[in-house]
């Protein structure tokens, strides 16, 4: 029993890790299914790279007492961190949705371009920071060592609104990402449902980079919805399948992590590639069936209607 005891004992202090964990895996996923209807996955590997420029020049400034902010020595991130990570995830949002109205068909190679910057960015400011602790730096990296109450409780607020605000605008998110046109037409304020959708991602991503880092945010924002579209149709079913799935993986992350002595971070990302490679397997073995029996039935080897009708 002294395994059982020393994993009991490691959720007891990985609780909140574990408890944003699974939070992250339940809600992102509700929005990366827009970004894949969109056909803009790569937007969810660049969103939180703009939040961890963010939460860098958050501690960049905090540790200079710039604005007359004070430095913090602790391994906690307070407020300035989470403001700083929204304002940018916010900004580039805007940035990002006002490219896609004015794309020429090179959305792809702005939003490109835009992670790039970001990546640099991140690395450039968190390297002149006088003060970041190791706890930041690992998760920037896509390490979780530590969920402090103050991030439980903030991700905890924000997920719920989001998940409100899916809830309640589904239509209309759904009518702008899978079907402009028909929304234009239909005289919806696209622009408009643009802002509230953009703005609910904003808010979702900076707090999850916060709690899990961007590494992490990316693999549950796009993962599972790739794997819901593998396994089945009808949106309402797409979107439960794909949270579902982000909440099963985090879990079976967290016993490999425990197990293999891992970063849970990272490895949850793993365990989606596995669970995706795993659907991707399934659901090609199942289209060579069904392609299979309907050649057969062409050919006559399985009996139609109408060798029914004769027997």
């Amino acid at each position: 029993m002294n395994w059982l005891d020393e994993l009991m004992t490691t959720i007891e202090l990985l609780q909140g890790a574990i408890f944003m964990g699974i939070l992250v895996g339940a809600v992102c996923p509700l929005i990366g299914a827009y970004f894949v209807l969109r056909r803009i996955v790569f937007l969810g590997v660049t969103l939180p790279q703009v939040s961890a420029v963010g939460v860098a020049f958050a501690f960049l400034i905090q540790g200079f007492g710039w604005f007359g902010l004070s430095p913090s020595h602790d391994h906690e991130p307070g407020w300035v961190p989470l403001a700083g990570s929204t304002f940018f995830t916010l900004a580039g949002i805007l940035v990002i949705a006002r490219m896609e109205r004015r794309s020429d068909g090179r959305i792809d190679a702005g939003i490109g371009m835009i992670y790039a910057l970001a990546a640099a960015w991140s690395i450039l400011l968190l390297a002149k920071a006088p003060v970041a602790g190791a706890g930041m730096l690992n998760l920037l990296k896509g390490e979780i060592i530590a969920v402090s109450p103050f991030q439980a409780v903030s991700t905890a607020v924000v997920f719920a609104f989001v998940v409100a605000s899916v809830v309640l605008f589904h239509r209309e998110f759904l009518l702008i990402s899978y079907d402009r046109d028909l929304a234009i037409s239909l005289k919806k304020n696209v622009a408009l449902w643009d802002l509230v959708f953009y703005l609910t991602v904003g808010l979702l991503v900076s707090v999850a980079v916060l709690g899990v880092g961007p590494i992490m945010t990316f693999g549950y924002l796009i993962i599972p919805p790739m794997v819901a579209h593998l396994l089945v149709r009808g949106i309402s079913r797409f979107m439960v399948l794909a949270s579902v799935v982000g909440v099963g993986s985090s879990i079976i992350s967290f016993f490999v992590s425990y197990h293999l002595d891992l970063p849970l971070g990272p490895t949850s990302v793993a365990v989606l590639g596995f669970v995706y490679l795993a659907a991707w397997l399934f659901a090609a073995g199942r289209s060579a069936k069904l392609g299979k029996w309907r050649r057969a039935s062409i050919s006559g080897a399985i009996p139609g209607d109408s060798d029914f009708g004769k027997r």
